[in-house]
């Protein structure tokens, strides 16, 4: 009897090990799906009954002082990750036709909202941040999607456009979620800087950066502002993940701007040069009295990522 309840509840100290083993098993199911084809019933019963075992470990692991260990967090990704292998195996089961010309946007629209229901069942039920974010990032490629199979526009710019507004509700929501935990805080924030970025990978996509289509303005704006805005936010709260997506961001916009671009300072790299000017000065300014000085770093300023002890204020406890 006291084997069955070890293993409906596993012990905490053991998840490190779970988890190893779980990694593995990922890694040979992606290879077993793409070396061999069994048939369509068997490629979704292996990912889907792995899915279903990793999630239910990483949900029924004891948990240890009301925080998730980092081997839950692997346990919840990769059965996250699994289970979305086996919705598109079901969506291809199904009938939806992935190897054809034609983008299969309603099997992606509806397997996008069933990952984010499970990724955002599994960020409430253990307080995850990063199951969190794969939540945000799978109801955004469910938005695309179903944009794209309902209206099927001729253009890229309505996406330019649901992709602005995925970054403004996440940074919107990134904002309460700093007074329950700088960790949920901080993946929204990623999530936002992925959105905004997707907007210049589309171009290069569609042929925009190689043939001479550059980003309209206003988006190149949107692209510089995101990058600034990230590495500002990474700055103030020491968060690597933010500062990480500023520098591709600032990179995309500064790709852009070079290719194809005439031998001129008009107009962005001028503006640029003036604002960065200007700013410095502004803190170069002499100033009398002196502001004191900011404390150094000390062994509680380590950057989040790096941080043992985790800021959530209210944690569910199984």
């Amino acid at each position: 009897m006291g084997s069955i309840r070890e293993l409906a509840h596993p012990p905490a100290h053991r998840s490190p090990v779970i988890a190893s083993g779980a990694v593995l098993l990922v890694v040979g199911v992606a290879l077993e799906q793409v070396r061999i084809s069994p048939g369509a019933g068997v490629q979704l019963l292996v990912p889907a009954l792995l899915a279903a075992v990793l999630l239910w470990l990483a949900l029924r692991i004891r948990l240890e002082g009301g925080r998730p260990p980092a081997s839950v967090s692997v346990l919840a990704v990769s059965g996250l990750l699994v289970l979305y292998v086996a919705l598109l195996r079901l969506a291809d089961l199904l009938g939806a036709d992935f190897s054809g010309s034609t983008f299969p946007a309603g099997a992606f629209a509806w397997t996008g909202v069933v990952e984010a229901g499970a990724a955002a069942y599994v960020a409430a039920r253990r307080t995850s941040a990063v199951a969190a974010l794969i939540a945000a990032i799978a109801g955004g490629v469910a938005l695309l999607s179903a944009w794209d199979w309902i209206f099927a526009p001729g253009s890229v710019t309505p996406y330019r456009w649901l992709l602005l507004l995925v970054a403004l509700v996440c940074g919107l929501a990134s904002l309460p979620l700093r007074g329950e935990s700088l960790r949920h805080a901080q993946q929204m924030v990623n999530t936002a800087g992925l959105a905004i970025l997707a907007i210049p990978v589309l171009q290069i996509v569609t042929g925009g950066l190689f043939f001479g289509a550059p980003l309209p303005t206003f988006w190149e704006l949107v692209v510089l502002a995101a990058g600034l805005g990230l590495i500002a936010y990474a700055a103030a709260d020491r968060a690597p993940g933010p500062a990480y997506l500023g520098v591709a961001n600032l990179a995309a916009f500064v790709g852009f701007e070079i290719v194809g671009a005439d031998a001129t300072l008009r107009w962005w790299p001028l503006l640029l040069l003036l604002a960065g000017a200007a700013v410095m000065l502004i803190g170069l300014r002499p100033r009398r009295p002196l502001p004191p000085e900011p404390p150094a770093y000390g062994k509680d300023d380590l950057p989040l990522a790096a941080r043992t002890g985790d800021v959530t204020v209210r944690v569910r406890r199984d």
